[in-house]
């Protein structure tokens, strides 16, 4: 972390000073060789040197010259060509030409650190030749992400977890993507990736570039090499960190039977059962079944209205290789209501019968209003209707609801016509049909 912190010191200092060295005056005149001078060099953003200063050539006082910018570290040179043109009404008031003689350009780098700038004024008529207009030094920051890995780990099946910081000198402010590859290198054959974060996190007081990112290979276990990358802003190159070698895990034992550490115990009352569950493996999934009935993904914790009698809670583990571990059973007595239902009344429209619910409808409120009434009536059983309105020779649905407590009534503030219930199927029960009321308003 201390590296860190020393590095983003240092960018600072070098974004806002540009630690300036000042190089000589002007170049003299030598018999129809370029004049000029170089004024300043300062290097603002990193990787970015900006030069200004001006030259003409006497021998063609009003020609645009060319400009030769040397840039010199350990190690490294390289060389940049620019042009005069740019408007100097001060060296035309001394030198009573070079109207048109300035330059002042910002040029992408290669050199890092503290470089030397020599820039030339090059001949462009004889007589005369290149002259040397001065030289002068400036400290050059690295414009390419800085990037700290800090840990890649592997705890679950095929699941990669990778911590560290990342920052862009180019843009300090601005958060970087974070890639990251696992059998190679970005592009590679066989290679997974890119699995991509944001380092916007919050690391130190003064750093806001960590990130933490956690995700799964799809064919890739064992020992595997990572690679992770800064992705760059503006000037400069992605930074890449790698191979870090980490052993994938690779889950082959299913998980366990979850425990059930909340039910209605051996005996409850019929109504609504809740079951809580656990079990110690790493972002299980589970399944739930009831009464034998099939198996279906359920969270804890899950809940069911039953009816009194006999019956059985099953709940078992899937974990992240997709491997389903034995299940846990509780087997529960539900005392209170049976599910025998009284028979049907025959009447019109009514097609219930022995072992259905029974539902009617009929005009309350001077006809204004629908009551709808299902039976039997279950202290914590709700039943869901639907209500339909006949227009022209068709039946549309127009609303949605639910009978509430032991009364098991509804009553519904509707338009006028022709209304009749559907008691779609539940609690074990078919589904059933209304005979048709009138509503007048």
């Amino acid at each position: 972390m201390s590296r860190i912190l020393t590095k983003v010191c240092l960018v600072l200092a070098v974004v806002l000073t540009g630690l300036v060295t000042v190089g000589a005056g002007p170049a003299a005149a030598d018999g129809g060789s370029p004049v000029g001078r170089f004024d300043e060099l300062t290097s603002s953003l990193p990787g970015t040197i900006n030069v200004r200063g001006w030259a003409f050539d006497e021998s063609a006082p009003a020609a645009v010259i060319p400009i030769h910018v040397y840039v010199i570290a350990p190690g490294h040179q390289e060389i940049h060509v620019i042009r005069t043109g740019k408007a100097r009404p001060d060296v035309q008031a001394v030198h009573g030409v070079g109207a048109n003689s300035g330059f002042s350009e910002a040029i992408s780098v290669r050199a890092r650190g503290q470089v030397e700038v020599r820039v030339y004024g090059i001949d462009v008529q004889a007589p005369g030749g290149n002259v040397l207009l001065g030289t002068r030094s400036v400290s050059v920051g690295d414009p390419d992400p800085i990037l700290q890995v800090d840990s890649v780990v592997s705890n679950a099946h095929q699941t990669v977890q990778v911590e560290g910081i990342a920052f862009d000198p180019s843009e300090y402010l601005r958060p970087v993507q974070v890639h990251v590859y696992v059998g190679g290198r970005a592009g590679q054959p066989g290679v997974e990736g890119p699995f991509v974060t944001l380092a916007d996190k919050q690391r130190e007081p003064v750093i806001t570039g960590g990130f933490a990112l956690t995700f799964h290979t799809q064919n890739l276990w064992a020992d595997q090499p990572v690679y992770v990358y800064a992705v760059n802003h503006g000037e400069g190159v992605d930074t890449v960190v790698g191979p870090t070698m980490v052993n994938i895990k690779r889950d082959t034992t299913a998980p366990p039977a979850p425990s059930i550490v909340r039910g209605p115990g051996a005996s409850a009352s019929a109504g609504t059962v809740t079951f809580e569950f656990t079990v110690d493996e790493p972002s299980p999934r589970f399944q739930c079944r009831w009464d034998e009935r099939g198996w279906e993904s359920c969270e804890s914790p899950v809940s069911r209205p039953l009816e009194a009698g006999e019956h059985t809670f099953d709940v078992r583990a899937i974990d992240l290789a997709g491997l389903v571990g034995p299940f846990n059973r509780q087997r529960f007595t539900l005392t209170g209501t049976t599910s025998g239902q009284p028979p049907g009344n025959g009447g019109p429209g009514d097609e219930s019968g022995p072992g259905k619910p029974r539902v009617k409808v009929r005009a309350v409120d001077r006809g204004s209003k629908l009551q709808v009434r299902v039976t039997p009536a279950r202290n914590a059983v709700s039943y869901r209707f639907v209500v339909q309105r006949k227009v022209g020779s068709t039946w549309r649905r127009v609303a949605r609801s639910a009978t509430r407590g032991k009364a098991e009534k509804r009553v519904l503030d509707l338009r006028r016509g022709r209304y009749r219930v559907v008691l779609t199927a539940q609690h074990g029960l078919p589904a059933q049909r209304s005979a048709t009321v009138r509503l007048r308003r």
